[in-house]
């Protein structure tokens, strides 16, 4: 996900993707990588950890797993 880097350090994303990802199919092993400003810390998203972050730049690619995923 690319959302506009003010949308994720207002706490609207963190909301939609909550919404977006508990209302949609997902295999149990899902992942998904949000893309950020180095300014702003990744957000809690609903039914997902943060499993890493990498920085390029002035941007911050966080990478999500599953609640329920061991791995």
């Amino acid at each position: 996900a690319d959302p506009p880097y003010a949308e994720v350090a207002s706490g609207e994303t963190s909301r939609a993707l909550g919404a977006l990802l508990t209302s949609i199919a997902l295999a149990p092993e899902a992942r998904f990588v949000l893309e950020h400003g180095k300014a702003d810390s990744a957000p809690d998203v609903e039914g997902f950890k943060l499993r890493d972050s990498r920085v390029y730049g002035d941007t911050i690619l966080s990478f999500y797993v599953a609640l329920d995923d061991k791995r």
